[in-house]
């Protein structure tokens, strides 16, 4: 079976999605899961060693797990991308934005977005406010 090199995207080649969670370190990768599989395999008793089956399932399910990764990825990717088009697209016109936890709001003209850490911001007045702010587009 042969393995290709996977090679993740340099920090800004795409924006992240709002509330994007990192899931650095928080469960086994593929790293991990191949040295516990090969220490597994190294201190199987031989006269009761794994079936063909019960090992090729665990691979199927590290398949599985990984292409699940990519595609929550992939998926992250697209939602950012959207939210810069988005925003994009308000670009000359008049919106109204939430302010504070008060029910304030202001009004505006969106005249540029700012591209924060991935993340695109609604420039109104001469301050930032995110998509999440948005109240309407007037």
């Amino acid at each position: 079976m042969a393995v290709g090199i996977v090679t993740a995207p340099k920090q800004g080649d795409h924006p992240q999605a709002a509330g994007q969670l990192s899931t650095k370190n928080s469960s086994l990768d593929k790293d991990a899961f191949l040295k516990l599989l090969m220490t597994q395999l190294k201190s199987q008793d031989p006269l009761q060693a794994m079936s063909d089956k019960e090992f090729m399932a665990q691979l199927a399910q590290f398949s599985q797990l990984e292409e699940m990764r990519n595609l929550n990825s992939g998926f992250q990717q697209l939602l950012g991308w959207q939210q810069v088009t988005q925003s994009a697209a308000l670009i000359g016109k008049e919106v109204q934005v939430k302010v504070g936890g008060d029910e304030e709001s202001v009004k505006g003209k969106v005249t540029s977005i700012k591209m924060e850490n991935g993340t695109p911001y609604l420039m109104v007045g001469g301050k930032a406010y995110s998509l999440d702010q948005l109240e309407a587009v007037l």
